[in-house]
């Protein structure tokens, strides 16, 4: 990877969150102060954060779409806060706008790609994408998953489980994936519960019980399970990419894959060290991380490798 450049803050950061091809909104590290990085420019610009959010209920703590107004911060889930607000760029402004959410309702990802989803009372997903929440003004079903296909999966009588799984959900193309830890071994379990007390059993076979150390990548498209992928190591979806749309990084030991959101498609293997704890991609496949209190910019990131195999497996194809 080649260094850039680097811009300095007036505080140390705690997030980031990309609002447009050269734009980071940046938020400092326990507080609820913010400013404007224009990578373009190379300069900063200090934010006045809108009445009406705390240290509990941080702008950083949203997910983002683009409108032709401005940019809209959507509340991650419903069961943290209710308030939405629209950020002005050109006034440097935000305002308090109210869009009707069900609660509890989740969100999937960012920008013109981000979804709300739910599951009702039966147990079937709903999803809605921030475009028609935002324009409709309200939660508007236009994508359904039921419950039969996520049972085999997901705890659907738990409105936490779902969200623990999915790594990427669209309503553009119909497609839910899921990344999730395979289930301790019920059978295994009830026969070490029959032994006990009457022959020796291992101390560590609880504990392979409790603790799989295996997963599965699930793809699910227009309601139904088109492929599983089976992994020999607990896989961990990576959220390091909020504005991308067709790859998807999901690490297991020491390996992070980058797969195709469309079948799953393995399209590169790297470290998994190749992404930071603080690192984001920005639209052209540039990775922004911070380190010791300063913002970087690099080029040539995993995001991009990525992107260019999978452009050019669908050019082979």
């Amino acid at each position: 990877m080649t260094f850039l450049f680097k811009i300095e803050l007036p505080f140390r950061p705690g997030g980031y969150l990309v609002v447009s091809k050269t734009g980071l909104l940046v938020f400092e590290y326990g507080k609820n102060r913010n400013g404007f990085v224009d990578l373009e420019k190379r300069s900063f610009v200090l934010n006045k954060s809108p009445i009406g959010t705390t240290n509990n209920k941080m702008l950083q703590q949203s997910c983002i779409f683009e409108s032709d107004d401005g940019f809209v911060f959507f509340p991650i889930h419903t069961l943290a806060r209710e308030r939405t607000f629209l950020y002005l760029p050109f006034k440097n402004k935000f305002k308090r706008i109210d869009i009707r959410l069900p609660n509890p309702c989740f969100t999937f990802g960012n920008g013109k790609y981000g979804v709300f989803y739910l599951q009702d009372e039966e147990g079937n997903l709903e999803a809605c994408s921030f475009k028609t929440a935002y324009e409709k003004g309200a939660f508007v079903p236009q994508m359904k998953v039921g419950k039969e296909p996520l049972s085999n999966f997901v705890d659907v009588s738990r409105i936490d489980d779902l969200p623990c799984q999915v790594a990427y959900l669209s309503v553009e193309k119909g497609i839910l994936i899921l990344v999730l830890q395979d289930k301790p071994d019920s059978v295994a379990f009830l026969e070490y519960v029959n032994n006990l007390g009457t022959n020796p059993v291992d101390p560590s076979a609880l504990d392979l019980i409790k603790h799989r150390d295996s997963g599965k990548i699930v793809l699910i498209k227009d309601g139904v399970v088109k492929r599983v992928i089976e992994m020999d190591k607990t896989p961990f979806k990576v959220y390091s990419q909020p504005f991308s749309d067709s790859v998807l990084f999901v690490s297991h030991g020491d390996i992070l894959d980058a797969y195709s959101t469309d079948d799953l498609t393995l399209l590169t293997s790297l470290p998994s060290s190749a992404i930071g704890h603080r690192s984001f991609f920005l639209p052209d496949g540039r990775m922004v991380y911070e380190m010791c209190g300063d913002t970087y910019v690099t080029d040539s990131s995993p995001l991009a490798v990525a992107t260019k195999k999978l452009k050019e497996s669908k050019q082979n194809y």
